[in-house]
This record gives C-alpha cells, sequence and structure tokens, in this order.
C-alpha cells in the first residue's frame, strides 16, 4: 500500500515539500514507518526520532498499526513563548 505523509516545519524545510509518499508492505507500525521513512529520505533521519506521529489528527503511540486509509502527519518539537 502507499501511504501519504504531511510533512510540518522542520520537516518540511529538509526535504523541500510538504508531503511525501511511501511504498510499505501492508500494515506496519509507527516505529516501522520511521524506519522505512529514514531509508527512502535521509535527509528526515534525524528529525524523525524526535517528532511526533498523528494518524487519523491524533498523535499515535510507535506500536500503533497504521491502517489504510489514514491521513499520516509527521510533526517536529516546537518550541515557543
Amino acid at each position: 500500500m502507499e501511504l501519504k505523509i504531511r510533512l510540518f516545519a522542520s520537516l518540511r524545510e529538509a526535504q523541500g515539500c510538504d508531503e511525501v509518499f511511501l511504498r510499505v508492505p501492508g500494515t506496519v507500525t509507527v516505529t516501522t514507518l520511521r524506519q522505512l521513512l529514514a531509508e527512502q529520505y535521509p535527509s528526515l533521519k534525524n528529525l524523525l526520532e524526535s517528532s511526533r506521529v498523528a494518524a487519523s489528527l491524533r498523535f499515535v503511540p510507535d506500536q500503533y498499526l497504521i491502517a489504510v486509509p489514514e491521513e499520516i502527519a509527521i510533526i517536529p518539537p516546537v518550541s515557543g513563548g
């Protein structure tokens, strides 16, 4: 299956676009998703470790199984006042 993944803030800047596509072998966990993204998009590797993953508009843990069709977003840590 192919997932469309939305990128925000520093992830978007590192990749140069606001979304990427990733072909995955069926259902995958968030941990596997991070690994596959790092392999296919090396510019995101360091940022993925500290970023949160959201599926269908809610943050999900690393063991969460991603199903189709879910909207996937990756959001890096933010700071501000």
